[in-house]
């Protein structure tokens, strides 16, 4: 039972009223877990919850709760639920309201949850905390019509969501209207419509933004300005809508029909608007006998579709899944089959797949023990598992809780791995939880409830231990987070977060280490928080000081130079609207907090596209500031991702299926073919992915293509990590190609990296936004928190907190859906859309169909495909030049890092071309003699046909800018000279070209002493010392390059 004077009573009209419980008057039940932390509930003689406390030390953010801590302060961490007369939850009071001694109408606005109640005990008035009341209507069925957030109240007339319903309580359609009438008055208006149904008939009653709907307008209200979402039921509109006569399914000659009421309490039909547009998503479901869903067939706002049939067990589970997709009427289909076979319990045993007419892969083998745990899972290869590509081994505990992915103990496969064969993982992970590894006890205590001790990692990239010891406090949130790497390396303070925290979890400092390329520690952050009206009075976080000075060690940027105005604002609803440390001038939300509009300071900016349902449909990054405007738009369709009118990628439940375009490439137009590699991901246990991998088909072996190590709220590692990973965005030249027999990749459209990383949610990097699209709300890693308001409420923590403030233990929802891979060699058509043969499309390229180049010869074989030699500016030390020669410098670039960067990508897509090369330098060299000559006797040596020297201009006094490409004009190969000069020229799109974009130059030795063996230019790609051309050099190498490789092979097919 409670004592006296120790548990507050709150009488609730608008205000608590705080008063104390007599003694003996409450139950109160202890709960202790497996560390010995305990938790005290109180409950009345009713049995409500009117109390939950804990105690939790307050550490110094160098302190943590382990061997011998530092000197803490004990405080409650109280949660107190006060009730109004009828019983109803009236306030709920968090920790950090509940410690004031005398709290006041500022702590409930910005710390409270406040509930208000109709005479019918319907909750119409809330307020959480630090957003403003929001309103609830209902009909006489005790049924929510009407809804309305601080947000929807910013201008007259007010606008307000409405749902309406049929007779069947089922919702109809949803939409907005306005009015300036108070929620009384609205509520006293929709108690006058009676029974308040929809009726849905045989024939279009209205039309609203652009859709025909089949229900009455009689319910409330009558009129309004949108409708966001129409919902049908027990019988089909219009089926030739979707291209049928009536239900179809390759798997069910029989599917349930309307006649005789057999489609009756059965959704049909949903139509869902595409925000801000009169553009509808329209997608129909048909049944089986059984009325099982079989299939589902989506047209999307493109003009294109998703559909999907299925072949359903006597259970239900699906046997085999057809999707067939296409983005829009000029894209080609992508045909995706999925078969499933279960054990006797219902347990996944394999998953095979095959896209289009291709053969079946494997996307997993799984294996079972006795007690239903996965112990093996077979990945990649065949679908038999004979040749998998990965052994993924998992062990546990005997609680159940996982402690291994493969064994961190084995020396795992490097970079080029050979499966199968013993031993031949490339990724392994542990998990401690009270069992540390030896001497690492010293740094943090032994776990008993769950909470993880100890993380372990090594991949075959460099077979390097690395890991995590973390401590707690006795909320179970993370306070400190120690990284070591090997076991003779230890604890070099290198990747550390350490946190402090207020009563309701937001976090008042943060300190970050990065590492140097010898693991030791460097400063990254130390962060100082400021919430609005005092630390301690709200959750709304103003401003953030970093007491590093250096802001190039990765992490939180300290971007704000007013010191008069603060870091953050944010609007009725509590979303963040500003952010001046990253330049945000505004950021725009629509009706269910998405954010739809982010502008930022120079007037660059991000847009969102959703549907009414919340779903991101499209993204479009428009930076002004370059020169010419740069703007990247990414369709998001049912898990199918493109950059514009290619497809990048589209998902699988072990990975990715990457898209690279083949076939007939015109400029402009969407690629006719395309050539699918299978990417797969290891994962940890929260969904992070570590490590992704595919297969080199010309090799053999398989490919670590890119590797993500995280600290524990989401940044990730880098140091250690750079220049060893492929970054899809600037090289997408990873080695792994198509299956032999493909057609050549003959162009390639930039595209954007897989960026889904830390809990499987995409990172979203553009313009320095820097932030994880998670679910219904954007995440900070830098700042460890969300930027708009959870909504799932955590009555006892602030609702900008991230998984609870535990991330070792937590993850959110990933949402990410489920497919496989294969090759295919795809369809081929004309400029006028009719299907060609593969010779055909192979000869409009000049090409033969083995990937030869045609030439005009008499004497077969013609020639092979010419051999390019590209010479990367600058970055050799010679005897003529004893120090490195970097080239030119400005804007915080070197020349020669730049050269080698753009060359790498020239490379990349001449190859892809089906061209041959070879690289004059790949890194920085030192060579004897001359540099200038060791660079043309290498491509000569190596037989080079051609030779193209990449470079960057300066100017020490003005502004100048642009591309251009100079040529010598004498000589054996002159005309040739000029031409490919000119066709590199023409075919640059991303940099502005200076003057006519050529530049005779008869003195340049590179030219000169390769003039006799064939075609030579240099190309001066753009200014370093202008601000623009030096933007677009370090964003967009892939770009240029892509442009200059064009050129080359333009100019070969013009030039047999």
């Amino acid at each position: 039972m409670n004592s006296s004077g120790d548990i507050q009573k709150g009488n609730y009209n608008d205000d608590p009223d705080y008063d104390f419980y007599e003694a003996g008057t409450l139950y109160k039940t202890i709960t202790t877990d497996e560390n010995g932390h305990k938790i005290y509930e109180f409950k009345d003689k009713q049995g409500r919850v009117i109390l939950k406390r804990s105690f939790v030390t307050e550490y110094p953010l160098s302190g943590r709760p382990g061997p011998n801590p530092p000197t803490g302060t004990n405080k409650k961490a109280d949660t107190y639920y006060v009730y109004d007369i009828y019983g109803n939850l009236a306030a709920v009071i968090p920790p950090l309201a509940s410690e004031k001694t005398d709290p006041n109408a500022t702590i409930l606005a910005n710390l409270c949850y406040i509930y208000k109640y109709d005479e019918r005990n319907r909750l119409i008035e809330k307020k959480l905390p630090g957003k403003e009341w929001e309103y609830m209507v209902y009909d006489k069925q005790d049924r929510l019509v009407a809804t309305q957030d601080a947000n929807m109240r910013k201008t007259q007339p007010y606008k307000w969501l409405f749902t309406k319903y049929d007779k069947f309580g089922r919702a109809v359609y949803t939409g907005i209207f306005t009015s300036s009438a108070s929620r009384a008055t609205l509520q006293t208006s929709v108690n006058s419509f009676g029974n308040n149904n929809e009726e849905r008939k045989a024939t279009v009653q209205f039309t609203q933004n652009g859709l025909q709907v089949y229900y009455t307008k009689q319910a409330f209200p009558t009129t309004f300005t949108d409708v966001l979402t129409v919902n049908y039921y027990d019988k089909y509109v219009s089926l030739s809508v979707y291209g049928f006569q009536e239900p179809e399914s390759a798997y069910d000659p029989n599917p349930r029909k309307e006649t005789n009421g057999k489609l009756k309490g059965m959704p049909t039909e949903t139509h869902i608007r595409i925000l801000g547009t009169s553009q509808w998503e329209k997608s129909v479901t048909f049944y089986d006998q059984k009325s099982r869903p079989i299939r589902s067939y989506k047209l999307n706002h493109l003009g294109g579709y998703t559909d999907t049939d299925s072949e359903l067990n006597f259970r239900g589970l699906p046997l085999e899944t057809t999707t067939k997709h296409l983005r829009n009427a000029n894209a080609i289909e992508v045909k995706v089959k999925d078969v499933f076979a279960y054990d006797y319990q219902e347990r996944l045993l394999t998953h095979n797949q095959k896209i289009n007419n291709g053969t079946n892969n494997l996307i997993a083998a799984n294996t079972y023990d006795k007690l239903g745990q996965l112990i093996t899972k077979k990945v990649g290869g065949a679908q038999n598992g004979s040749d998998r590509w990965q052994e993924v081994d998992y062990k546990y505990n005997i609680r159940g809780w996982m402690t291994d992915i493969n064994d961190v103990g084995l020396v795992l496969y490097g970079k080029d791995a050979e499966p199968p064969a013993s031993g031949d993982d490339l990724f392994a992970f542990k998990i401690n939880y009270s069992d540390l590894n030896d001497g690492d006890s010293q740094y943090a205590d032994p776990l008993y409830n769950g909470n993880i001790a100890q993380t372990i990692w090594k991949s075959g990239d460099d077979n390097v231990k690395r890991g995590y010891v973390y401590n707690y406090d006795e909320l179970n949130r993370l306070l400190e987070a120690q990284f070591y790497k090997s076991d003779n390396n230890p604890f070099t303070g290198a990747y550390t977060e350490n946190l402090a925290y207020d009563l309701n979890g937001n976090i008042t400092s943060l300190f970050r280490t990065t590492g140097d390329v010898n693991g030791e520690s460097v400063g990254m952050d130390d962060l100082a928080y400021s919430y609005k009206d005092g630390n301690g009075n709200s959750n709304l976080l103003l401003n953030v000081s970093d007491a590093v000075s250096n802001q190039n060690t990765g992490g939180f940027k300290d971007g704000n130079t007013n010191p008069a105005l603060d870091d953050y604002e944010y609007d009725a609803n509590g979303n963040m609207v500003k952010d001046r440390n990253k330049g945000i001038t505004s950021i725009t939300y629509n009706y269910l907090n998405l954010p739809e509009l982010i502008i930022f300071e120079n007037s660059n900016s991000i847009e969102y596209t959703y549907n009414a349902a919340g779903v991101k449909l499209k993204k479009t990054v428009v930076e002004e500031t370059a020169t010419p405007e740069v703007r990247i738009e990414v369709d998001y369709l049912d898990g199918f991702q493109y950059a514009g009118e290619v497809l990048n990628f589209f998902p699988t439940a072990e990975g990715y299926i990457r898209a690279t375009p083949a076939g007939n490439i015109t400029p402009g137009a969407p690629p006719t073919g395309y050539a699918y590699s299978y990417v797969y991901n290891y994962t940890d246990h929260l969904g992070n992915v570590r490590l992704s991998y595919s297969m080199d088909h010309l090799t053999g072996k398989l490919k670590i293509l890119e590797e993500n190590h995280y600290y524990p709220f989401g940044l990730k590692h880098e140091v250690y990590l750079t220049g060893t990973k492929l970054d899809f965005s600037r090289n997408p030249g990873d080695g792994i190609e198509p299956e032999p027999g493909l057609p050549p990749v003959l162009d390639y459209v930039t595209r954007m990296e897989y960026q889904y990383k830390y809990n499987g949610k995409e990172w979203q990097d553009e313009l320095g936004l820097n932030m994880y699209a998670m679910d219904m709300r954007m995440y900070d890693p830098a700042l460890a928190r969300r930027v708009v308001m959870d909504p799932v409420i955590h009555h006892s923590m602030s609702p900008y907190n991230a998984f609870d403030n535990n991330p070792v233990f937590w993850s959110d929802p990933s949402g990410a859906s489920s497919e496989h891979y294969n090759w295919e060699t795809g369809r081929y058509e004309n400029d006028q859309g009719k299907e060609v043969t593969f010779e055909e499309a192979m000869a409009s390229q000049g090409l033969n169909p083995d990937g030869t180049r045609k030439a005009e010869c008499d004497d077969p074989p013609c020639k092979k495909p010419s051999k390019i030699a590209i010479d990367p500016g600058h970055g050799i030390q010679g005897n003529n030049n004893p120090a490195m020669d970097r080239g030119t410098s400005g804007n915080g670039l070197k020349e020669s890092d730049l050269t080698l960067t753009i060359s790498e990508y020239v490379n990349f897509f001449l190859q892809s071309f089906g061209e041959e090369t070879t690289m004059i330098r790949e890194g920085e060299l030192i060579v004897e003699g001359n540099s200038l000559i060791y660079r043309t006797n290498k491509a000569k040596k190596e037989g080079a046909d051609i030779f193209v020297s990449i470079h960057i201009n300066a100017i020490a006094n003005g502004n100048a800018s642009g591309f251009t490409v100079l040529y010598k004009n004498n000589g054996n190969y002159k005309k040739q000279n000029k031409a490919l000069a000119k066709s590199i020229s023409d075919n640059q799109k991303l940099m502005s070209v200076r003057g006519n974009g050529l530049t005779v130059r008869n003195d340049l030795m590179v030219l000169n002493s390769f003039s006799s063996t064939g075609p030579a230019v240099l190309v001066e790609v753009g200014f370093i010392t202008n601000s623009s051309d030096a933007n677009l050099m370090s964003k967009y190498p892939n770009v240029i390059a892509r442009d200059i490789a064009v050129g080359i092979y333009l100019f070969l097919v013009n030039n047999p």
